[in-house]
């Protein structure tokens, strides 16, 4: 019987060699993936969910990269609610969404993005974030930060988020048997909310206001005007003061506030706006109805001078509007105190518009106090273009206070005809400069003689505003992501075949697969 010859030394020494250089090779390859995947630029990642539901835009992509190239480190600090914070389970869908997007960011964005999930009973993170809101993202980039809020409710119990796009129940009960009866996530727009919070941090000028001091206007120091200059310097904003009685509007204004001026513009001082708008200068102007004065029989401050080149003007008397009847009749209540609010509702927002346009999309209303009405010039200068932003309802009228009168009835007196009136209006000077006038207060966190304030409700409109007048892209353009419920519906009689399938099924296919294999190749 013959022996079998085995492997020379040489033979020997070459499959040793092939196999070193084949573990070689494995290794060098193990390396070389590792260090490709570890480098941000190279990082990418791939959306099997339906409709790529979680897929980052070029949009986005650029961004990152554009921050990848920065010295500074962005830091976004979250504060989230439980996922059960909410009766209706929005919480728990936009906190899974939210977390997921900005995973992804984190990743893509290498060590130049640092993502923190605080706890709300962490008190060194809710120092160090500088907020003591809840369910928000805190970006910060540098000295500068944005806030975004995941889910809050309105004064008026509406659920709003800017993350998303809610649709909210109609407050008077559905009209139609389709229509929604509870809160529902319309469309996801975590993305395009973060790049363009992104992509405002990454711009290198701070935006300036210059609060008027002169006519006893407010300033951005005074309490009722706190959440608002707070907000604002969130959003880049800084805040310069200015008497417009001794200076110039300086070059680097980038919007003018005149808020509840005291007192009609001296002549220097009109002169200077003037000046100020000729060369595409940006004002917001609020004024609202003085009790005050009225009562002491003087006339309101009517601003002529600065408001009839615009084409518009505004009325002497307060407005007030009927108020819904919450038994559902058509008639309106009149005779509370609750009318001097006037109550911008869907059908008051201009849809057009880019500063109301959101707000009407997405439910989001106004609320207005001792508000009077702006009238529009038909005989308005052909280089003026005036636009309205918000309508009272079809119940409003008007009322005057006197030395003979010092209290509201809060009813009309049959002397004017009720109707929708103009309360905030917009114009633009040859398509260059932009004015905004707001005649109500609308932007304070607290009312004369009233519980609370209106700012927390009319925070996206007030922002919104002040955004177009300085002409800011507010929003990078990432397509909103329709949401649909993921929830799989499934019935007992599959869920037993279901179980039957996994269980039993499947395990004895693999294992028949498995022996017939083996049979297979011992035959061969």
């Amino acid at each position: 019987m013959a022996m079998k010859q085995g492997f020379g030394r040489g033979r020997r020494a070459m499959i040793g060699v092939s196999v070193l250089t084949s573990i070689g090779l494995a290794v060098l390859v193990w390396a070389f993936a590792n260090y490709m995947l570890t480098r941000p630029r190279l990082r990418t990642s791939f959306d099997m969910s339906p409709g790529a539901q979680f897929s980052i835009s070029p949009e986005t992509e650029q961004l990152i990269e554009a921050l990848r190239a920065k010295d500074e480190t962005l830091e976004i600090d979250t504060l989230f609610l439980p996922k059960n914070a909410d009766r209706w389970g929005l919480q728990a869908r936009l906190l899974d969404l939210t977390q997921t997007l900005l995973g992804r960011i984190g990743y893509l964005g290498g060590d130049k993005v640092v993502v923190r999930y605080n706890d709300l009973r962490d008190i060194e993170a809710v120092k160090r974030m500088g907020e003591m809101s809840q369910n928000i993202i805190q970006l910060r980039y540098g000295k500068r930060k944005r806030i975004l809020t995941l889910l809050t409710q309105t004064p008026d119990l509406r659920l709003r988020s800017d993350l998303a796009d809610i649709q909210n129940p109609d407050s008077e009960g559905p009209k139609n048997p389709g229509q929604a009866t509870r809160p529902v996530i319309r469309a996801y727009k975590g993305e395009e909310a973060l790049s363009s919070a992104i992509a405002e941090l990454l711009s290198e000028k701070a935006l300036k206001i210059y609060w008027t001091t002169s006519q006893l206007s407010q300033r951005p120091e005074s309490p009722p005007m706190s959440s608002f200059v707070r907000d604002l310097t969130s959003n880049g904003f800084e805040h310069h003061l200015i008497d417009l009685e001794d200076q110039a509007v300086p070059e680097d204004c980038d919007v003018l506030f005149f808020i509840q001026p005291g007192d009609e513009l001296k002549r220097d001082a009109l002169e200077r706006v003037n000046a100020y708008l000729q060369r595409g200068g940006r004002m917001l102007m609020s004024v609202s109805y003085d009790v005050d004065i009225a009562r002491q029989g003087f006339p309101q401050l009517g601003h002529r001078d600065l408001l009839e080149p615009l084409g518009m003007s505004l009325s002497t008397s307060m407005l007030l509007n009927g108020l819904p009847d919450p038994a559902g009749g058509d008639a309106p209540l009149f005779g509370r105190r609750e009318c001097a609010v006037i109550q911008v509702r869907a059908g008051g927002l201009n849809r057009n518009h880019p500063v109301t346009k959101p707000l009407a999309k997405s439910q989001r209303y106004v609320d207005l106090f001792r508000a009077r009405a702006i009238q529009f010039s038909e005989k308005r200068p052909e280089d003026v273009f005036a636009d309205f932003l918000l309508h009272s309802n079809r119940f409003s009228f008007e009322e005057s206070l006197s030395g003979m009168k010092p209290q509201f009835t809060f009813a009309p007196s049959g002397q004017g005809r009720p109707g929708p009136k103009t309360v905030a209006a917009t114009v633009e000077l040859a398509k260059k400069s932009r004015f905004a006038l707001v005649s109500g207060l609308c932007m304070v966190s607290s009312l004369p003689g009233q519980a609370g304030g209106l700012y927390d409700g009319n925070r996206d409109f007030a922002l919104n505003l002040v955004n177009w007048l300085v002409r800011r892209d507010r929003l990078v353009t990432v397509r909103s992501k329709d949401y649909r419920s993921g929830r799989l519906q499934v019935q007992p009689q599959g869920l037993s075949r279901i179980k039957t399938f996994l269980v039993y099924v499947l395990p004895i296919f693999f294992l028949a697969m498995a022996f017939f294999t083996l049979y297979w190749r011992r035959r061969a």
